[in-house]
């Protein structure tokens, strides 16, 4: 589209392309302020161009524009200052392109963002986001929790970094093997805490593609596992301890059965606790399920569909009360109070 403005920012000519843009004939829009049809923010804005132009200033610049029937038009506009043969200003000149859906696209990526950001942050295991040299570029809220550092004081250090010195080829591997295959999963490694202490991590990662089909970006999942391995070097000091004293305690056989059957109940709630971990890590990818203010239902995963047999638009809008059981939806109101005052807990639901 184009446009001629006179030297009071009065509409002299239009073509029929910037009239389209807007909804009107181009009879409507001869001698119309130019900030008649803008946005109000813009409109306040424009007082800043004006003296721009007058100065003989060419610039850029998107602008929301109001069509006739009410509806909004982002356009792009490039204006430069008329002057007259004297030099002085007369006017300007610009030449319009209509960004409207380029716009749309841009809010409903940054709507996208926000919505997946905050599953990321809320995430229950620590997620870092590495690139294919092995340095932090992001990370979720529980690096705090998890090895006591701020987001700020971890972004741009090497992974690496973060490793214990005895894993550090390993790790190396197990990016290597992200990049190469497109996934690396349930691998422990020794991880540094800020204040130098260590634990026991299990990281699966996961490689990202950019549009040329090359990975660039690697994420990992983070699952402190220290509790585990304390149980597991326990048991196996304790079978230590119980080899070492076999040959002296043969004259009391019934204890030493007695400390065996305790030992066969350790390793029992061992495999247990190993199956639990197992568990968790190879579902990672949970059922997530977001609610507004009024626990009405604003995102389900596909994950959570599966478990319910709903699709996602079914879902959507509903209350999270009319999937319960009768008698768990009574329950929620207490629940709901909970979550109000800012309280997390777990429990067991009956869906339907």
């Amino acid at each position: 589209g184009i446009w001629a403005l006179d030297k009071n920012f009065s509409i002299s000519f239009i073509n029929r392309k910037f009239a389209e843009f807007l909804g009107y004939s181009e009879n409507e829009l001869i001698g119309k302020k130019i900030t008649s049809l803008m946005g109000a923010e813009h409109a306040r804005d424009y007082g800043v161009r004006k003296k721009s132009g007058k100065e003989g200033k060419s610039e850029q610049f998107e602008c929301r524009f109001i069509r006739k029937d009410g509806s909004t038009s982002w356009l792009l506009v490039s204006g430069s200052p008329s002057v007259d043969t004297t030099g002085n200003f007369n006017g300007s000149f610009a030449m319009v392109t209509d960004i409207s859906s380029l716009k749309a696209a841009e809010d409903k990526l940054a709507r996208n963002e926000k919505k997946f950001r905050h599953i990321f942050d809320a995430a229950p295991y620590l997620i870092i986001s590495v690139n294919r040299q092995g340095i932090i570029v992001d990370c979720n809220k529980k690096i705090q929790d998890v090895l006591q550092y701020d987001k700020s004081e971890i972004l741009g250090r090497s992974f690496d970094s973060l490793i214990s010195g005895a894993d550090s080829a390993a790790i190396r591997e197990h990016f290597r093997e992200t990049l190469t295959t497109g996934a690396a999963k349930n691998q422990t490694f020794g991880m540094q805490k800020k204040d130098g202490t260590e634990i026991g991590v299990s990281i699966s990662s996961s490689g990202l593609k950019d549009q040329h089909g090359t990975f660039f970006r690697i994420v990992c999942i983070i699952e402190d596992i220290t509790e585990l391995r304390e149980m597991q070097e326990s048991l196996l000091r304790k079978n230590e301890d119980l080899a070492a004293s076999f040959e002296e305690l043969t004259a009391i056989e019934e204890e030493l059965r007695h400390h065996h059957e305790i030992l066969l109940k350790n390793e029992a709630a061992l495999k247990a606790s190993e199956e639990k971990y197992r568990r968790i890590v190879e579902t990672a990818n949970e059922g997530i399920w977001m609610l507004d203010p009024d626990f009405n239902t604003t995102f389900v995963n596909r994950k959570l569909t599966e478990f319910l047999g709903y699709r996602e638009e079914e879902m959507r809008g509903e209350s999270i009360t009319r999937f319960m059981s009768k008698e768990d939806a009574r329950d929620h109101a207490h629940r709901r109070q909970n979550r109000i005052a800012g309280k997390s807990e777990q429990f067991e639901c009956r869906f339907i």
